[in-house]
């Protein structure tokens, strides 16, 4: 019993990027980190070229980054989501307008929620664990992480969450 009570207050207590260290693609790792920490630092160890630069635009947070990378999708989602923080710290209202040109129907709906922090966005998502990291990651709530299936997007949902809501 002790044991246990113990182990429950470390796991109250861990780091939300402690989740980051449970999943197994290195460069979605890193980006765990990156994010959850807000360190842009891990953002050098990943070795995708879009990835790394989606990843300084977001913990910085500055959308210069997001035009180096190659993804179309990615290049528009990165912007949304580095301009969104950048509004937010002025206190101003995000634009979904870059969201809007992304193709990729599933990622769009997903850039407009983070970016508005607007769940229902997500009902509009197709595939089913995407729809459940954006429902928890819009909505500042760990209970929907538990239902993805993929190990990777579950870590780093709840350590995403966790960041965000510290933030």
């Amino acid at each position: 019993m002790r044991v246990v009570l113990m182990m429950a207050a470390w796991c109250a207590a861990a780091p939300a990027w402690a989740q980051c260290s449970s999943v197994a693609d290195p460069d979605q790792r890193y980006l765990c980190r990156a994010v959850s920490e807000g360190d842009k630092s891990a953002c050098s160890s990943i070795s995708s070229s879009d990835l790394r630069y989606y990843c300084r635009a977001v913990t910085e947070p500055s959308a210069s980054h997001c035009s180096s990378i190659a993804a179309t999708d990615l290049r528009y989602k990165c912007r949304g989501e580095a301009d969104a923080a950048v509004a937010r710290q002025k206190g101003a209202s995000p634009s979904t307008s870059d969201c809007s040109s992304i193709s990729d129907s599933d990622q769009r709906y997903l850039c407009r929620a983070l970016v508005t922090r607007d769940t229902a966005q997500c009902s509009s998502i197709g595939e089913s664990d995407l729809r459940y990291y954006c429902r928890a990651r819009a909505g500042r709530s760990t209970s929907d992480c538990s239902s993805i299936s993929s190990s990777d997007l579950r870590y780093r949902c709840r350590a995403e969450v966790e960041a965000d809501r510290a933030r």
